[in-house]
């Protein structure tokens, strides 16, 4: 078989033999500690101190050496010095999908707080892939990133506290710190501390409001198995009406995820099926949205008919038709925590809640029975 690679020293090429010895200066980029200390008139070593930033080095020497840097855009390699424990350092911000504006939220909040320090955000989404997990866990260790923090839900079970051991080993041996953000903190796992919000207190209070207004029979839509904000946000609804002293009617809790193309789907099969209701608490306001789309379809006006809670208070829920009574969770605040829990360095385990706040707007009002009253 023939070779399709060909000789890059043939004589017919231009840098072969002497000329590859004589291609002119080197390229942008290209230029190394040792030109700059001579082109300052010092040691490498004087050079390697001032990039370190010792104060031993002589003010007018080290304006010499910058100097030189400056003329020949001399590039510090960053990584070298990160390795060091010197220079900007990155922060992994590891998330299983980059949707929507919560998440870009969260991740503006720790980019206000390590920008401080002059460490670099780093946004990885492993889409849901423990192995991807695991890749960017590597790619962060390599680099001695200053920490990586897992967002959003979690697995939950036995099986991953045990992944989240594994994974604060695998980081820490290289000096890189392990923190959540949006999960609890696991009592299994006290080296790895977490900023979250009351994911199950929203939930509460959505389903305590509709409680207020008379409804009775409330469908909650986006119930999922092994997903820490979707439990944890079932259980809120499930802890209001125990307090009231309501059973759960599991044909009001339809099986579906956190995605809106299953959601949507099940909140058609109950309105199809004449299931008696008047209010829905959704998992999300996206959610919220779609079971609108399907009120409108079968003229179900909201609220007047069912009344409907979103969760979250995306951006534009307050300009809907009716305006969307929902859950505000502070998403930057919760970056910002975590940003500082980073940059202040705490090691102590960590478990902070921040408090969420039900935003009643038009999309809820007394139900029927009690408006007929």
């Amino acid at each position: 078989m023939k070779s399709t690679v060909e000789s890059r020293t043939s004589q017919g090429d231009p840098r072969s033999g002497a000329n590859a010895r004589t291609r002119g200066p080197a390229r942008a980029g290209m230029v190394n500690m040792k030109d700059v200390a001579q082109h300052a008139g010092v040691s490498s070593s004087t050079v390697s101190r001032v990039i370190a930033q010792n104060p031993a080095v002589q003010p007018e020497t080290r304006d010499r050496v910058l100097e030189a840097m400056r003329e020949l855009d001399y590039v510090v390699n960053g990584l070298a010095q990160s390795m060091l424990g010197r220079g900007s350092r990155a922060v992994g911000f590891l998330v299983s999908h980059m949707v929507g504006p919560t998440f870009a939220d969260v991740a503006q909040g720790v980019e206000e707080e390590v920008s401080k320090s002059g460490d670099l955000l780093t946004i990885i989404t492993t889409h849901g892939d423990p192995e991807g997990e695991m890749q960017a866990l590597q790619q962060m260790r390599e680099q001695r990133a200053r920490a990586v923090l897992l967002v959003g839900a979690s697995r939950t079970g036995s099986g991953y506290g045990e992944s989240l051991q594994s994974y604060q080993a695998f980081l820490s041996a290289a000096g890189t710190r392990l923190v959540l953000c949006g999960h609890p903190a696991l009592s299994s796992v006290p080296n790895v501390p977490s900023v979250h919000y009351d994911n199950a207190g929203g939930t509460r209070m959505a389903t305590e409001h509709l409680l207020a207004l008379g409804h009775r029979r409330i469908v909650y839509l986006g119930a999922q198995a092994d997903h820490s904000t979707a439990e944890d946000r079932l259980r809120g609804y499930r802890q209001a009406l125990e307090a009231a002293g309501l059973e759960v009617d599991p044909g009001l809790v339809p099986d579906s995820t956190f995605e809106l193309d299953t959601c949507q789907a099940a909140m058609e099969e109950l309105v199809s099926a004449g299931r008696d209701f008047t209010a829905v608490v959704a998992a999300r306001d996206e959610i919220a949205v779609r079971a609108l789309r399907v009120f409108r379809r079968h003229g179900i006006n909201v609220p007047q008919d069912v009344s409907l809670v979103g969760y979250d208070d995306m951006p534009f829920m307050a300009d809907l038709t009716p305006a969307l009574t929902t859950v505000r969770v502070p998403y930057r605040e919760l970056g910002r925590r975590a940003g500082r829990l980073i940059s202040n360095g705490d090691a102590a385990f960590t478990d902070d809640v921040l408090p969420v706040e039900l935003i009643v707007r038009e999309s809820t009002g007394p139900a029927p029975e009690v408006r007929a009253g």
